[in-house]
């Protein structure tokens, strides 16, 4: 084998490894802005039942100014 084509094999071998390293660390991305997705649907459903505890509050409060 010339030693052109094993420069090139090496070339290759070492892009690849670059290569692999980015979209390890891009899975890790991804992999974190889900995680970030769900801690943030699980805050959107605890201020969801919040507003509805509220909501429910004001009805009772509203119904005991109606009859005392």
């Amino acid at each position: 084998m010339p030693m052109s084509q094993l420069y090139k094999l090496k070339e290759i071998a070492a892009n690849s490894k670059l290569l692999d390293s980015k979209l390890s660390a891009m899975c890790l991305s991804i992999q974190e802005c889900s995680d970030s997705v769900s801690a943030m649907h699980s805050v959107s459903a605890t201020i969801h039942e919040v507003f509805l505890l509220y909501a429910n509050f004001i009805d009772i409060l509203n119904k005991h100014q109606e009859n005392p």
